[in-house]
């Protein structure tokens, strides 16, 4: 069957490390190995795995292996996501359990935000700057109140999903100045803020007294702000 030639190639290539045509392979493998060969599929899948994770696209060939992993009784698919998965399922990249717990605090909230958008990606890298701050702003936050460190994996996950993270509704590269003038956004409305509308934080104030306010050299030179 042409599905195991492509197979048969693919693992030639990988021993001799020529991997991109290896990946063509066993991606042939896997798009022409029929359903009703679940262990043929499932080490098609294996192999286009490994290939992935030489090749550095580790997610990748995570993604792979959960495919896998429930196509036959003794998957080695199964093998690899305990070997390469950290605490949360997603691909093991640091020793760090903080930075563990960060990366998943950034992928669940970047899952929530891509849910409101059409296009359920970023669209320009302005947009992915501007989302990854206001995250990273959210997570040194969370840090600072230690809240997190006595949190059990479950108290964790749902911590992480319930945090009310405010993201833009707004076209992030509409609000480019070429003035470099700061431009306050009401992210509820998707709208220029005004400093004379109420405060969207809901605290009943004028922006210009709350949210908005502009920090005095005092308050700088001293921190206390």
């Amino acid at each position: 069957m042409y599905w195991k030639k492509e197979l048969k190639k693919g693992k030639q290539f990988l021993a001799d490390k020529e991997l991109i045509k290896a990946l063509k392979c066993f991606e042939s493998a896997v798009n022409n190995c029929p359903v009703t060969s679940a262990a043929g599929l499932e080490k098609s899948l294996f192999f286009l795995g490994i290939t992935l994770k030489r090749l550095g696209r580790t997610e990748s060939a995570l993604r792979c292996w959960h495919m896998g992993k429930h196509l036959i009784s003794e998957s080695k698919s199964r093998r690899m996501i305990r070997e390469h998965s950290n605490r949360y399922g997603m691909y093991v990249q640091t020793e760090s359990e903080q930075d563990e717990d960060k990366i998943a605090f950034i992928s669940l909230q970047l899952e929530r935000y891509f849910k409101t958008k059409k296009a359920q990606r970023f669209c320009s890298e302005a947009e992915r700057d501007v989302i990854l701050d206001i995250l990273q702003t959210y997570w040194s936050e969370m840090l600072s109140d230690g809240e997190i460190h006595h949190f059990s994996l479950d108290e964790k996950i749902r911590f992480f999903r319930e945090q009310p993270v405010v993201f833009p509704v707004a076209d992030i590269d509409s609000l480019r100045n070429p003035s470099n003038e700061i431009i306050y956004t009401d992210f509820e409305k998707g709208t220029r803020q005004s400093m004379t509308d109420l405060c969207p934080c809901g605290s009943g104030m004028l922006f210009s007294q709350c949210c908005g306010r502009i920090i005095s050299p005092i308050e700088l030179e001293s921190g206390k702000i």
